[in-house]
């Protein structure tokens, strides 16, 4: 299973072997929010909160 480093926390985040760029992934360590910027070398960041309010309006909405 494919892993990461949390750029919060420093700690070890372990995804799918699918995972794709774009995907949410939550840090078991800190239970800090990640986006998956990049699949090889596997990178993370911090999902924004103020993207993720603006998707629950959208969702919402519908």
């Amino acid at each position: 299973m494919p892993s990461g480093i949390c750029p919060e926390c420093d700690g070890e985040v372990r995804v799918s072997p699918d995972v794709e760029i774009g995907d949410f992934v939550t840090c078991p360590e800190c239970d800090v929010e990640l986006e998956v910027i990049e699949v090889d070398p596997l990178e993370f960041e911090v999902a924004s909160e103020l993207e993720e309010d603006s998707l629950e309006e959208d969702e919402e909405e519908w």
